[in-house]
């Protein structure tokens, strides 16, 4: 996801300095009035307002050094390390702006140096023209409200903010990011169990599917549709599957009792010797 910065507001009257830095004279309305114009608010809606890290690619490139360019005879790339998202400007030379760092290897180390509380965004601008061009990523801003130092906490809590600091609010996002991390391994740790619950169902099932084939004498590689099938040697019940085939041909094969049809009574031979007591007593 893209780090984005909170609002950040400073004065072009103030440079939060004393005793190091440029000393600015702007025509403040002037550059005002250019940040506000359609052709740099376009710049901005368009994403085409690209931060570098650093002034150099502009010195050595030109103030919109693009892509990159020609440095002694040798095309020279040149990655942008954010975009601003947001800039306005009021008349008494208040400037609002916002940056999203870029997935790129300047872009990264800007992103680090913002989180590390290290450097600070620097304005590019032609004051000949007036023309604003945007900012640059560099390690000691000229204007030290032009940073972390100079977010603008209502912004951020939505006006009710009370004492808070930048601290504060910066504790505040890292201890969202590991709530929501904390949420993640919760959610990976139940699909998890399920997954398992689901394996040991599954592997039930076939240890009761490969019993029934067994006892119907049918050889579990004719049945199962598979590449590779991997021998089971317990059931269930613990007992072994070449038992469970050995109790079936065993049985198949047993001289178990047969059904015997009764003889009727008019189809008996008689018995010589009852035939004689019969007689003896009919006397």
């Amino acid at each position: 996801m893209p780090i984005s910065t909170p609002m950040i507001q400073y004065s072009l009257k103030d440079r939060g300095r004393k005793h190091t830095g440029q000393v600015r004279n702007f025509n403040t309305k002037l550059i005002c009035d250019a940040i506000n114009s359609p052709a740099c608010q376009e710049m901005v809606s368009s994403r085409g307002m690209l931060g570098y890290y650093g002034h150099l690619p502009r010195v050595r490139f030109g103030m919109m050094p693009s892509e990159g360019g020609m440095d002694g005879g040798k095309y020279v790339p040149v990655d942008p390390a954010f975009v601003t998202t947001h800039l306005s400007a009021t008349p008494e030379g208040i400037i609002r702006h916002q940056a999203e760092f870029l997935d790129t290897a300047a872009g990264l180390i800007a992103a680090k140096m913002w989180n590390g509380k290290v450097g600070g965004f620097s304005s590019a601008i032609d004051e000949a023209k007036p023309q604003f061009f945007g900012f640059d990523y560099v390690a000691q801003p000229n204007y030290l409200g032009n940073s972390f130092r100079g977010v603008v906490l209502d912004d951020v809590m939505g006006g009710n903010f009370g004492e808070l600091t930048y601290d504060d609010i910066y504790a505040a996002e890292q201890d969202e990011q590991k709530q929501a991390m904390i949420v993640l391994l919760d959610s990976l740790d139940r699909e998890r169990n399920m997954a398992s619950e689901t394996i040991e169902r599954l592997q039930h099932e076939n240890e009761q599917l490969l019993s029934m084939l067994a006892n119907k004498g049918i050889d579990q590689s004719t049945a199962l549709d598979s590449a590779f099938i991997m021998p089971f040697t317990h059931t269930a019940k613990g007992r072994t599957l070449d038992s469970i085939k050995q109790e079936s041909i065993a049985f198949k094969n047993a001289n178990l009792p047969g059904y015997v049809v009764p003889i009727a009574e008019n189809e008996l031979e008689p018995d010589p010797l009852a035939g004689r007591l019969i007689n003896k007593f009919q006397r």
